[in-house]
């Protein structure tokens, strides 16, 4: 391992104090994708605000059921922000929020 990192084919990066190994071509795709992120969320967040009541309406009229409470949690927070990443890891979500 210690040739690999010495050559250049893994990189070796401490991330808050924890050693960790990545692959450069990951590495890169993973820099570039944080790097368009930060661009699309540059713009303005404001909508108006019955934004939020005419989308859980267009789901009632949609399928006719009510959403959840964390439905509608998710919504607000879709709504509220020019881009939203889902994971589909809760635990995730619920540390960063």
């Amino acid at each position: 391992m210690s040739q690999m990192l010495t050559s250049g084919s893994l990189l070796l990066e401490e991330i808050d104090g924890e050693p960790l190994i990545f692959l450069p071509h990951l590495r890169r795709a993973e820099e570039g994708i944080a790097l368009r992120i930060n661009r699309l969320a540059g713009g303005d967040d404001s909508l108006p605000a019955d934004r939020f009541r005419e989308s859980g309406c267009m789901v009632r009229g949609a399928n006719g059921k009510k959403l959840a409470p964390s439905q509608r949690e998710a919504l607000k927070t879709v709504l509220s922000h020019r881009v939203v990443v889902i994971t589909g890891d809760r635990a995730l979500a619920k540390r960063r929020s």
